[in-house]
């Protein structure tokens, strides 16, 4: 046997295996376009970018960042991408000070995917900013969720959102919009809560109230309770629930669902809201909001509220209304319904939200957007355009959040200094 052939044969086999092209991840921003591409100072802007793996091997789930304008940043979740692939995101965001910007999209933006190129993760656009009216400084990201989305709500680390049109709900991540799981509820989800350890799902259509453990979105029990669903809050021990059935809210023991009382309102109940103590209820029909004491259910009182109240909150001291058909909100004095103030925001307003220092109000009709204002006067601060048809908001603690029913997405707003 000639061993030095042998030898010979196996090295050029060796290297010739050692140049052959391995399985590589490209991950490429190839587009990014803002709209307008010239805007005015304060305008909204809105821009998406397509990220596209040009490599052979699929990539993993990682993070992208948008830079509107240097020193801000924003990153979201990247789902993962075979080869080929490519995928299209959006956000939104507002410029004041004029001159000409460079907005900037990076994909990997946290250095978790090897890849084969990594000088390609960036690519800019150059805006044009023209003078206008300093508004709003903000970013916000869209991230997509199920079919319809309507109700939302944050249950201290993740956001939930029910898909109104498959009957189920999505979790996410707050920090980054990484979507954590999806959960078949009843049929028609809208409104959803939290207890502090589980999410509750009232049902429309089904009649029912599904509970749902937050931790790993396991069903732990689905209750009937009325026919039309239409509105759910949680009083630190039992779940209320509004049902244009009968026109009452019935009251659940959270523990083990027993139902402890239904209580008789205003024609057409929908939004609830538990101020520490009472149970509001804002009837559509009735153009009224119910007070309710929540140790008894025991009627308080019934205060005349606009054309159709639908959804309320607090800002610590006062009552806020929705009133949809007159494209305003309602300010209410909570020890005898006196109203304080009606201001006019964007057209069709639903859901509603306090921030702890700002109100914030989610206005269906187009042009779709979020209005802000300030609670001591109503003063208006700012509207933010997010996506189609934005049904419910919530605040995490430090962004706002919003469900855009047609547009089949959430948007995450982060404001800027």
């Amino acid at each position: 046997m000639n061993i030095g052939k042998w030898a010979a044969l196996l090295l050029l086999v060796g290297v010739l295996a050692s140049c052959a092209p391995k399985s590589q991840i490209d991950l490429v921003v190839t587009d990014i376009k803002a709209r307008p591409s010239s805007p005015a100072v304060g305008e909204s802007v809105q821009v998406k970018v397509t990220i596209a793996n040009q490599g052979d091997e699929a990539s993993p789930a990682c993070h992208w960042q948008l830079r509107p304008y240097p020193g801000a940043e924003v990153e979201g979740a990247l789902p993962p991408l075979g080869p080929g692939e490519e995928v299209t995101v959006e956000g939104y965001f507002s410029l004041n000070e004029s001159g000409t910007v460079t907005t900037t999209a990076v994909a990997d933006s946290r250095n978790e995917v090897r890849e084969f190129n990594e000088e390609n993760n960036e690519l800019g656009e150059a805006l044009n900013v023209g003078e206008g009216s300093p508004g709003l400084s903000y970013v916000a990201l869209d991230f997509g969720v199920g079919d319809g989305p309507y109700g939302i709500c944050f249950d201290g680390e993740n956001i939930w959102v029910t898909n109104r049109e498959e009957n189920s709900v999505t979790k996410l991540r707050a920090s980054d919009g990484q979507v954590l799981g999806t959960y078949r509820v009843g049929n028609a989800p809208r409104y959803l809560c939290f207890d502090g350890e589980n999410i509750w799902v009232e049902n429309y259509e089904s009649g029912t109230v599904t509970k749902l453990r937050a931790s790993d979105g396991e069903v732990l029990a689905t209750f009937a309770v009325d026919a039309g669903l239409r509105g759910i809050c949680c009083d630190g021990e039992n779940i209320w629930l509004a049902s244009h059935g009968g026109n009452r809210v019935t009251k659940l023991r959270a523990s083990d669902g027993q139902v402890l009382g239904r209580f008789v309102v205003g024609e057409y109940p929908q939004g609830l809201f538990f101020d520490g103590e009472n149970i509001w209820v804002a009837n559509v029909g009735g153009k009224s909001i119910t007070k309710l004491r929540a140790s008894d259910g025991q009627l308080l009182a019934t205060f005349p509220a606009g054309q159709s109240p639908r959804q309320i909150c607090s800002d610590g001291e006062n009552i806020w209304v929705t009133d949809t058909d007159s494209d305003s909100v309602i300010k209410m004095r909570p020890s005898d319904g006196k109203i304080l103030g009606t201001f006019g925001v964007g057209d069709g307003p639903i859901g509603i939200c306090f921030d702890g220092e700002n109100i914030w109000v989610a206005n269906v009709a187009t042009p779709c957007g979020v209005t802000k204002l300030r609670p001591s006067d109503g003063q208006l601060l700012g509207t933010i355009t997010v996506g189609l048809y934005p049904r419910d908001i919530c605040f995490d603690g430090q962004n706002i959040w919003i469900a855009n029913y047609a547009g089949d997405t959430v948007t995450k707003i982060m404001l800027k200094d």
